[in-house]
């Protein structure tokens, strides 16, 4: 019998930064490899996933550095320090992270007379974040 895993956005939310690190995470990997089952990531997961991680995680902490460095930088001994430059960092993470989401994992492809991207665009825009289960406004 061969077994298909699909992993929703949240799931991966709620793992952590760290998803591939954590136990549970493992043993369905190691699973999956010991039973000949597949995990599958799609397009519209890995877009979310990676849209959220950039906007919550990564662009949240360096806006808050970039806050702190605004304000030493009005201190007398801290005027001449340059500003911190994290878009190589910010590309390096994202790419890293894209990796950890796709390794080892299959990705299904829509039909090729449909504009999966701007579909995908289209959800993520306007997902409702305020709602638990992250319903779309059409």
């Amino acid at each position: 019998m061969y077994n298909i895993i699909i992993l929703d956005t949240n799931i991966y939310r709620q793992l952590g930064t760290h998803f591939y690190e954590q136990i549970d995470y493992k043993s369905l990997e190691d699973y999956c490899y010991s039973s000949g089952s597949e995990i599958i990531i799609t397009k519209t997961v890995l877009s979310e996933y990676l849209d959220f991680y950039k906007k919550e995680i990564i662009e949240k902490n360096t806006l808050e550095i970039e806050k702190s460095f605004d304000k030493l930088k009005r201190l007398d001994r801290f005027q001449k320090i340059k500003k911190p430059d994290f878009s190589k960092m910010v590309k390096q993470q994202l790419d890293f992270v894209k990796n950890k989401l796709t390794q080892h994992k299959l990705q299904p492809q829509l039909d090729f007379l449909l504009n999966e991207n701007d579909l995908i665009k289209f959800l993520i825009d306007n997902k409702q974040e305020n709602k638990k289960d992250n319903t779309r406004i059409i």
